[in-house]
């Protein structure tokens, strides 16, 4: 038991440590145009074709090697097309507040 308090303690601590460093996606616009341009093609009509492109290229050659891996990689890339930059997108603009880190800290832990 004493263990576990322990690394909730330097858990907590570190939290509440480095929620500074959490605000690191939201500054420096230097990147800021060509990062919304590519996101926008890939979000917009391109990567939806991008994507379709990759499908029926990979139905095409599953289809005529008779191999499932070859349609499954290219759909698994039309996939990673639709999907990836949204996830990016959530990933690089988290931000975590100290309100936010004090309050994961201080809930009840459930046994």
């Amino acid at each position: 038991m004493k263990k576990l308090f322990k690394i909730a303690a330097i858990g907590g601590a570190s939290a509440l440590a480095l929620t500074g460093m959490a605000h690191a996606g939201t500054s420096g616009t230097e990147f800021q145009e060509a990062y919304e341009l590519i996101l926008g093609w890939l979000n917009g009509y391109m990567g939806k074709l991008i994507a379709l492109a990759f499908f029926a290229t990979g139905l095409f050659m599953g289809v005529a090697r008779q191999n499932l891996l070859a349609c499954g990689i290219a759909i698994a890339v039309a996939f990673g097309i639709v999907i990836v930059p949204g996830v990016l997108d959530g990933v690089m603009t988290a931000t975590l507040s100290a309100d936010t880190a004090v309050a994961a800290i201080e809930a009840p832990v459930v046994k």
